[in-house]
């Protein structure tokens, strides 16, 4: 519909793979190189993951257009299965010519075939597609496919292509033995921002194109809108072309790119726009509420006839109030495991006539509580680091106090065991 328009020859952002517009960024590249490693030193059983739309299927097809004659291929693109399942597609891929009932039957034949690949100096491999859709016990099968060897090294290899989320299947304890075969695994990340400019660019010189399409800006709003997923960058480009098309623009700017954002529901739960577009007064842009949709919860609504802020704040007062109880026994806990004591002396805080030097009178209550714990022995006989260390605690302990921790109208003194020249007194 937009190629006339765009002088284009051909769609270039097909979300079906077409080698002809196949462009690999620098991990995808790595990632090749890994598997071609991988087959040609018969490394055995490998694992690639990556999250989805990051180009996974169309480097395993990559692959297999590079490999030579040397390497026999059977690629399973959806393993949900039953193991006996698998192994009619390996009979049938393989062209093994040969009938069986039973696991045995096949595993017999199947090794024969093997050891005649690895005779005639070509090697086997097995690639599962989508492997987070295996089961465990079709997983189990597999790896014991991998265990049929020359007594040198493996007759099969076996590359793992999944989700991220295969990898936490593999953690599985009963996965623990398959996990234990892999021997190299490699994660495939999604595009850079200037790899996702070399991307767009490149698939549309390849369809065609004799001049630019997309802005600067708008390429770098599609790399912000599809975090670097070669999928979601192919959805957001067609689309901008189609509205650019409509709109009969020649070029696709951001703001059609902020559209498309919207248009296709990016907005909803990933897309925040950084310049948010006017809106006009006629109509708001955001759609209502669907049914099912529930508002944002408020505290000060009504659950069940009651407010729920009042209950809220009793909640969080009745908590302080504990807390204020407890300041006492939480300060001595923390400096025990310091191997220090405090004597705590409480303030009257009824009106009392002054004393001399103008302080109030005490209580005349006095309580010392003390503890022995790790101590601080490798310091000892260092008064300037023990010095120090007792007004850490000093300002821990002030820290704590102004963060509502320890009660106020408290006097405070630190000192250690057995040595009362060293000591911190101070009012939090």
């Amino acid at each position: 519909m937009y190629l006339t328009h765009f002088g284009l020859n051909k769609k270039p952002f097909e979300i079906s793979p077409d080698p002809t517009f196949q462009w690999f960024g620098e991990k995808h590249k790595e990632a090749l190189a890994f598997l071609k490693y991988g087959i040609f030193n018969s490394t055995g059983v490998l694992l690639i993951t990556g999250d989805v739309g990051t180009g996974k299927t169309a480097l395993i097809r990559r692959l297999v257009t590079m490999i030579n004659a040397t390497v026999i291929v059977v690629t399973v693109p959806d393993p949900e299965m039953s193991s006996m399942d698998l192994y009619h597609i390996l009979a049938e891929e393989l062209n093994m010519g040969m009938e069986f009932s039973t696991k045995g039957e096949f595993l017999i034949q199947f090794k024969h075939f093997l050891v005649g690949a690895y005779q005639s100096n070509k090697k086997v491999l097995l690639i599962i597609d989508e492997a987070q859709r295996l089961n465990h016990e079709l997983l189990e099968e597999i790896r014991l496919l991998s265990n049929i060897d020359s007594g040198s090294r493996s007759l099969l290899n076996i590359f793992f292509v999944g989700q991220n989320n295969f990898k936490t299947f593999l953690m599985d304890k009963r996965n623990q033995t398959v996990r234990n075969t892999i021997t190299a695994s490699y994660q495939i990340e999604p595009l850079t921002k200037t790899e996702v400019f070399s991307y767009i660019r490149f698939r549309l010189r390849v369809a065609g194109a004799k001049k630019e399409i997309f802005t600067s800006q708008a390429i770098s709003e599609i790399y912000y809108l599809s975090k670097g997923f070669p999928r979601s960058i192919n959805i957001i480009c067609d689309r901008a072309l189609l509205t650019g098309y409509v709109k009969e623009f020649k070029i696709v700017d951001i703001g059609i790119i902020k559209e498309c954002a919207i248009e296709l529901n990016i907005a909803i739960d990933e897309y925040r726009p950084r310049n948010p577009i006017p809106q006009s007064n006629k109509e708001p842009l955001t759609a209502p509420l669907e049914a099912g949709n529930e508002k944002p919860y408020n505290i000060f609504q009504k659950i069940g006839g009651f407010r729920t802020a009042p209950i809220i704040v009793t909640f969080v007062l009745f908590l302080g109030f504990i807390v204020y109880l407890l300041s006492d026994s939480l300060l001595n806990n923390f400096l025990s495991r310091f191997n220090y004591q405090t004597t705590v002396q409480t303030v009257d805080r009824r009106p009392a006539a002054k004393q001399k030097g103008g302080m109030y009178k005490l209580s005349g209550k006095e309580r010392s509580d003390s503890d022995t714990a790790i101590g601080y022995e490798n310091v000892k006989g260092q008064q300037s680091e023990k010095a120090a260390i007792l007004k850490i605690i000093a300002a821990q302990i002030n820290n704590a106090s102004s963060f509502g921790l320890l009660s106020p109208q408290r006097h405070i003194v630190i000192k250690k065991f057995g040595d009362d020249s060293i000591k911190e007194s101070f009012d939090p």
